[in-house]
């Protein structure tokens, strides 16, 4: 099982890509099914054309087979434009599939987006150092004119003046980088 990011838009956007490759899976296999039926009305346009020869080959010699011909001519006009569309459906299907890569792709480049700006904003970020708390010797607790603990802590002033300024807020951050996005 995947891990998921722990940010929200990171999740939703995931989300939305693997709901993505599962129709990408479907339109391949439309594309493929498509692919299949337009081969066999191409294999059955073939064989009626061979075989309207043989008819024609027939009627040269004498042979009266008009009401044949005239049903296979028709039978052939039925194939042929069955397989003209299936091969427009073929195309559609492709397109489809096509269409899918796009969005795929452009989905993939705000998820990748989104974990730089996250990874951008966890370096920009300084480093918090925490107050440690020294414990007093055993033997001071114990004297009653131990000196008092006292806790180091930086002046307010010293450290609002010494943390780095953002580039940006987050939120600017996104629009910019779905400014730069867009093709």
């Amino acid at each position: 099982m995947a891990t998921l990011p722990s940010n929200p838009r990171i999740q939703a956007i995931h989300d939305v890509g693997v709901k993505i490759d599962d129709a990408l899976e479907r339109a391949q296999l439309d594309t493929a099914r498509r692919e299949g039926a337009h081969e066999a009305y191409s294999n059955i346009v073939s064989s009626f054309s061979t075989l309207m020869s043989d008819i024609d080959a027939e009627s040269a010699h004498g042979n009266d087979s008009e009401i044949a011909k005239l049903w296979m001519n028709k039978l052939l006009v039925i194939c042929k434009n069955m397989a003209d569309y299936s091969g427009t459906q073929l195309h559609a299907a492709r397109g489809a599939e096509a269409q899918t890569r796009m969005i795929i792709e452009t989905v993939k480049r705000m998820y990748d987006t989104e974990i730089s700006i996250i990874a951008r904003s966890r370096s920009e970020q300084p480093e918090h150092s925490a107050i440690t708390l020294a414990a007093p010797e055993p033997e001071a607790i114990l004297q009653a004119d131990a000196p008092e603990v006292q806790l180091p802590s930086p002046a307010p002033e010293e450290a609002i003046s010494k943390r780095p300024i953002p580039a940006a807020t987050l939120k600017e951050q996104r629009r910019n980088a779905l400014v730069s996005i867009k093709p």
